[in-house]
């Protein structure tokens, strides 16, 4: 289940990592959700409520993610003293 939520998230912003770990998030919800459902605790539509905005705000989250990642991938700051330091998400030789 987590691989093919995984997937629909990528279709949306093209990562790995960040669809991986929304997959999970989403996943987790459904069954938690799911579960008050079965009890009777929770009404159904509260429950697909709660889960359209949990998506969202994922695909939300992933998307911010995913351009942070993109914008600093070439992105060269100069710190308070005046030195250029490379962007922290950026991979420098070792």
């Amino acid at each position: 289940m987590v691989a093919e939520v995984a997937e629909v998230v990528r279709r949306v912003h093209d990562t790995d990592v960040a669809a991986e770990d929304a997959a999970e998030r989403l996943t987790s919800l459904v069954e938690g959700l799911s579960e008050r459902w079965f009890s009777g605790s929770m009404e159904l539509d509260r429950a697909r409520s709660l889960l359209r905005d949990a998506v969202a705000l994922e695909l939300d989250r992933v998307g911010a993610w995913w351009d942070s990642r993109r914008s600093s991938a070439s992105c060269v700051t100069t710190s308070p003293s005046g030195a250029s330091t490379a962007s922290p998400w950026r991979r420098t030789a070792s």
